[in-house]
């Protein structure tokens, strides 16, 4: 696994990884910091998306990622909103 160059969106950086989960290795997006990941491991769960094989690393675009599912059932329970009732 290695990290890749970050992508900043709207004040949050997106890093790169080459991974393998066992289909080979694929390049993905996490939000994940790189010494966390390194040190921890980087799962399914926590791949926002997959980058489709081809696309430019320095110009992402919507079309150039698919969604990962794991990643998307996994936030079903994260609260929208943070404060006091």
């Amino acid at each position: 696994m290695c990290d890749l160059p970050a992508v900043a969106r709207n004040d949050r950086q997106v890093f790169r990884y080459l991974v393998d989960f066992g289909g080979g290795e694929r390049d993905v997006v996490s939000l994940l910091e790189p010494d966390w990941v390194f040190q921890h491991g980087l799962h399914p769960e926590a791949v926002m998306a997959v980058v489709r094989e081809g696309a430019d690393p320095d110009a992402l675009a919507p079309v150039d990622v698919q969604e990962n599912g794991p990643f998307l059932g996994s936030n079903a329970a994260v609260p929208t909103h943070r404060g006091h009732i």
